[in-house]
C-alpha cells in the first residue's frame, strides 16, 4: 500500500502527430518533491498508456519506467484516442497516487504523393481535391516513374482531373526524367483532348524532351491523323526538326513505321519531302532503307526528288539496289522511266 497518499497533476502532452505523443510530467513532479520536503531526494517515475475508453484496470500498460522527466511515446495509431497517467515512487513501497488521466487525439496521417497519385488512378476527384487541399504535398510530385499527375492524365486522356489538377496550377513546363512534358505524353498516346486542353493552359510545341524530341514528333508515334493535322492547324511546324538526327516529322514516319496515312497527312500539310537529316538522308532514303514500300510510292507520287545524295555519296535508287529492295527498286525504276530520269546501278 502506498505510504505517500498524495494526488499529483496529469502529465503535460507538449506534443504529438499520427504516430507519436510526448509527455512531460516535470512541473508534477516538482511539485511532489515540494510536498515531501525533500527535494534532492531521487524519485522515479512510472507512466502508464491506455489506448481508447478505461474500461478495467488491466486496459493500462507501462510506456515509461525511470528518473527522467518525459517521454516519447512511439508507434501509435493516427486518429486515435488515448491516455496517460504518471506516479511517483519514492520506493516500490513508498508512491503516490495515479495521476488523473490524460487525454489526447493522435493526428491524421498526412497525405504523401502516393496518396495523390492513387485518388487520380482511381479517378476519384474529392480525394484528389482532399489530398491537394491539405498543405502537405504539391500537386507536381511525381510517382514513382518520375511523373506528375498531369502526365498521366495527360497520357490517359482525362481531361476532367487535368481541369482540377490545372486548377491547383499543375505546371504545363514541368518535365519528367526523360524531359517529358504532359504535352509529349498526350501525344505519345494520341490524346487530342488533352493536348487541346493542355494548349490552353500554355503547353508548347517548340519543345525538346533530352533525346531532342518535340511533341509533334511523338504525335507522330501515335499515328493518330486527327491529331496531327489539328496540331499543325493549331501552330505546330510540320517541318520541325529534331536536335538527334536532324529528322522531321515526315522522316521520323519513314524510320518507325512508314504509316501511309500518317505521311499523306504531313504532305497533305506542306510537309518538305526533300529535306535531310544530318547525314544528307531524305524521307525517300529512310523510307528505302526501312523497306516501306507503300510509303515510297507515295513520296513518288508527290514528286519526292530522286536524285539527291547523301553524305555517302547515294541516291535513294542507288540505296534500294544495294539492299536488294527488289519490289522497292523495281518501283523506282518505273518512276524514273516516266520521269527521264537517267538510272544509274
Amino acid at each position: 500500500m502506498p505510504t505517500n497518499k498524495i494526488s499529483v497533476a496529469d502529465p503535460d502532452v507538449t506534443s504529438s502527430n499520427h504516430y507519436s505523443v510526448h509527455l512531460d510530467w516535470s512541473s508534477s513532479l516538482l511539485q511532489f518533491k515540494y510536498h515531501i520536503l525533500n527535494e534532492t531526494e531521487r524519485i522515479y517515475t512510472i507512466a502508464q498508456q491506455c489506448e481508447g475508453h478505461i474500461e478495467h484496470e488491466d486496459g493500462w500498460k507501462n510506456v515509461y519506467i525511470g528518473y527522467g522527466e518525459h517521454t516519447v511515446v512511439m508507434d501509435l495509431n493516427a486518429c486515435s484516442q488515448y491516455m496517460f497517467r504518471v506516479r511517483f515512487h519514492r520506493s516500490d513501497d513508498d508512491y503516490t497516487y495515479w495521476s488523473p488521466p490524460a487525454k489526447i487525439f493522435t493526428a491524421k496521417e498526412p497525405f504523401y504523393g502516393e496518396n495523390l497519385h492513387k485518388a487520380v488512378r482511381r479517378q476519384k476527384i474529392p480525394e484528389i481535391v482532399d489530398v491537394l487541399n491539405s498543405g502537405h504535398i504539391t500537386v507536381d510530385v511525381p510517382d514513382n516513374h518520375g511523373l506528375s499527375a498531369l502526365m498521366n492524365t495527360a497520357k490517359r486522356g482525362q481531361p476532367e482531373i487535368m481541369k482540377v489538377l490545372l486548377s491547383y496550377n499543375a505546371s504545363v513546363s514541368c518535365k519528367d526524367e526523360a524531359g517529358k512534358t504532359a504535352l509529349m505524353h498526350a501525344c505519345i498516346y494520341g490524346q487530342i483532348s488533352t493536348v487541346k486542353l493542355l494548349r490552353t493552359h500554355g503547353a508548347i510545341y517548340e519543345d525538346y524532351d533530352l533525346g531532342g524530341t518535340t511533341p509533334l514528333h511523338y504525335a507522330i508515334d501515335s499515328c493518330n491523323c486527327d491529331l496531327i493535322e489539328w496540331m499543325i492547324t493549331d501552330g505546330a511546324n510540320v517541318n520541325i526538326q529534331d536536335r538527334n538526327a536532324g529528322w522531321t516529322p515526315l522522316m521520323r514516319c519513314a524510320s518507325l513505321h512508314g504509316n501511309k496515312l500518317v505521311a499523306y497527312t504531313l504532305i497533305h500539310n506542306k510537309a518538305d519531302i526533300d529535306l535531310r537529316d544530318i547525314n544528307g538522308k531524305t524521307c525517300l532514303m529512310i523510307a528505302v532503307v526501312n523497306g516501306y514500300l507503300p510509303l515510297v510510292e507515295l513520296l513518288l507520287e508527290n514528286n519526292a526528288n530522286i536524285t539527291i545524295y547523301n553524305t555517302s555519296g547515294r541516291t535513294a535508287f542507288e540505296i534500294a539496289v544495294s539492299l536488294e529492295r527488289r519490289t522497292i527498286t523495281e518501283c523506282m525504276v518505273k518512276y524514273m522511266n516516266r520521269k527521264g530520269i537517267k538510272i544509274h546501278e
